[in-house]
């Protein structure tokens, strides 16, 4: 098993921070949320890949990806 934590637990900070604290704690997986569930403010796609770049860095993608009970919070994201 790999450690690893969802984006949203930091979701006050830049993606680049994000990325360096997980680095810190030995993370090995950071699943970032997307497609309009998460509040958090970090991410931006073309952001992302750009900042991968160079790094030796597995990305997974889950197109339709759904919380099992999204709540309110949904409707104001979208």
């Amino acid at each position: 098993m790999k450690p690893g934590f969802v984006s949203d637990s930091l979701g006050g900070i830049s993606l680049a921070d994000l990325l360096d604290h997980a680095a810190r704690m030995g993370v090995s997986g950071v699943e970032v949320k997307t497609c309009g569930w998460s509040m958090a403010p970090h991410f931006d796609l073309a952001g992302m890949f750009n900042s991968l770049e160079g790094l030796e860095k597995s990305v997974e993608l889950l197109k339709g990806g759904m919380p099992v009970r999204p709540g309110d919070y949904r409707l104001q994201a979208i």
